[in-house]
């Protein structure tokens, strides 16, 4: 890089930790907008790869500066640290002919990683270090967790983050048994649930299927935790096993927790398509079974062209609808006024309607005076409510419930 080209890139690091305070996520986007225009501009200019990784790293040393300044709650700066910085440093990083010296930056960056954004440049390591210097990366990585195991008391964070670094290190070389070596527990005991879908994950990407099953065996299936990864590693595996049966199984266990017509679409395709009718026969007797409702259910049944049993579960599980999940309700009510199927849209906007007043929120009053007004329409083109009380006996029992909120009732006016 030339002088005026380094000069260029500090006036403007500098320029942005000296910025003023911000609050709120459209501060942060803006200095995480500066950011990025300044590593796109460092990484287009004629600059030396020395020069180049020594500006990145310069990078990441002020991020007391800004970090202690700005809202980050949207994640926007540390996007601008732990991803486009750390490719931007990669990238020069692979150009320089010593890589010792990169090593060596690396580590003196993360003797201190307050705001988790410097653990970011292990993760590029396998880009631009050869096989024999990640090894010597690794001993490094080795040798600091040792030190620090012996001060452990005062000096646990190094200790899990050189650990977590040889992890990192181990995914990307999909090297399984340094995975398993940095996740071994003293106690012997077996790794936890987050650790066994690693290794598995490792083991799989190193082109050991058998091994990456094998990690998961001790896992209860009926564990809870992370079960989307369990099983979505496990279609996986056994689709590489050409275990159809077990594929088969976890399909089914997948499909059932959401109902996922695509995952539909994978069971008839092992199942045979001609069994399709068949199975939803099968499953709509099941979705009727469960006591409580599910909006993913009633989704399944309108994908599978089923309008009328749709509407006839909301009407038999209306009572346990929740109101307060208006981001999947709305959705549904929508769809089903599509179909024309009035009376299950207006219960679900009734479960809406009666979230709302039931939370007494008044700065939501609007939405609900908006549900009813949509009843209120609704109820013109309903001749047969199909058991349920109609929209008349609603809207008094609502009034008599609700006579104190003011507001609402000025809103709906």
């Amino acid at each position: 890089m030339s002088p005026s080209q380094t000069n260029n890139f500090k006036t403007s690091l500098a320029a942005i930790k000296r910025r003023r305070p911000t609050f709120g996520r459209g501060g942060s986007g803006d200095i995480a907008g500066e950011l990025l225009e300044l590593l796109n501009e460092l990484k287009d200019s004629p600059v030396s790869a020395e020069e180049g990784v020594k500006s990145v790293a310069s990078l990441y040393e002020a991020d007391h500066a800004i970090f202690d300044k700005h809202d980050d709650s949207s994640g926007s700066i540390g996007y601008a640290f732990k991803v486009a910085a750390a490719e931007v440093f990669s990238y020069f990083a692979a150009q320089c002919a010593d890589k010792k010296s990169v090593i060596k930056l690396v580590f003196k960056l993360n003797k201190t990683d307050d705001y988790g954004v410097r653990d970011s440049l292990f993760a590029g390591m396998a880009s631009y270090l050869s096989e024999a210097e990640i090894k010597l990366a690794v001993e490094q990585l080795w040798t600091l967790s040792h030190a620090s195991e012996s001060q452990r008391d005062s000096d646990e964070f190094h200790y899990d983050n050189w650990l977590q670094a040889i992890k990192t290190i181990a995914k990307q070389t999909s090297n399984p048994q340094l995975y398993a070596d940095a996740c071994r527990r003293p106690d012997g005991e077996p790794l936890g649930i987050a650790a066994s879908i690693e290794l598995a994950r490792v083991f799989f990407a190193s082109g050991n299927p058998l091994e990456a099953l094998n990690s998961l065996a001790h896992l209860p299936i009926e564990e809870s935790f992370m079960e989307d990864e369990r099983d979505e590693l496990l279609i996986e595996i056994y689709r590489k096993l050409a275990n159809d049966e077990m594929l088969v199984e976890t399909l089914w266990r997948v499909f059932r927790r959401e109902r996922c017509p695509a995952v539909f679409e994978s069971l008839l395709q092992k199942l045979g398509p001609e069994n399709k009718e068949r199975l939803v026969d099968e499953e709509t007797s099941l979705i009727f079974a469960e006591a409580d409702y599910k909006g993913t259910s009633t989704a399944f049944l309108i994908d599978m062209g089923r309008l009328l049993d749709a509407e006839r579960y909301v009407i038999a599980k209306f009572r346990t609808i929740n109101g307060g999940f208006y981001s999947s309700l709305l959705p549904l009510a929508e769809s089903m006024l599509s179909h024309k199927l009035h009376v299950g849209a207006s219960l679900i906007y009734r479960a809406l309607l009666d979230s709302i007043l039931h939370r007494a929120k008044a700065a939501n009053y609007h939405h609900g005076a908006k549900y009813l007004k949509k009843l209120d329409k609704l109820a013109l083109k309903i001749t047969d409510w199909k058991g349920v009380d109609g929209h008349d006996l609603y809207l008094e029992q609502l009034r008599k419930k609700h006579r104190l909120k003011s507001r609402f009732w000025q809103l709906y006016g």
